[in-house]
């Protein structure tokens, strides 16, 4: 026998408990990513680097890296995230928004896609390059 409560209809009793707690459970597995598809919540560093027609741009990276620099990039689970570029002491933060296909950064509003690919988040900047970046 089902029982509901007189006043607002709404189901009573363990079972019911039970079916919410598995409802939230699974919203808070598709909303991070777990299922559903893959989760890009974590920390990435850039690892390669190119042109939007495929041109191979690694030259210009290993310069970055001979100058000390570095790019990451954090996507958290309330889809916001971080960017930063760190030269010797100086660094530089971007805060952004993010979705299922582009990243917002939230002072500039300025919205790049991505994708990911082969586990790597592949990111286009301004058209014409195209950031690569692994998580760490």
């Amino acid at each position: 026998e089902v029982k509901t409560n007189k006043k607002t209809g709404l189901y009573v009793g363990i079972g019911a408990a039970v079916v919410a707690v598995i409802a939230i459970v699974v919203i808070v597995l598709f909303a991070t990513g777990v299922i559903g598809g893959k989760s890009i919540v974590g920390h990435y560093e850039l690892t390669g680097l190119r042109q939007a027609d495929g041109t191979d741009a690694s030259s210009t990276l290993a310069l970055m890296k001979a100058f000390g620099m570095t790019l990451t990039v954090d996507f958290n689970a309330d889809k916001t995230g971080k960017m930063v570029t760190t030269s010797g002491d100086q660094k530089q933060e971007v805060e952004f928004t993010w979705d299922d296909e582009k990243i917002t950064e939230k002072t500039s509003g300025t919205s790049n896609p991505y994708k990911v690919v082969n586990g790597k988040i592949e990111m286009t900047y301004d058209g014409d390059e195209v950031y690569v970046f692994e998580k760490k």
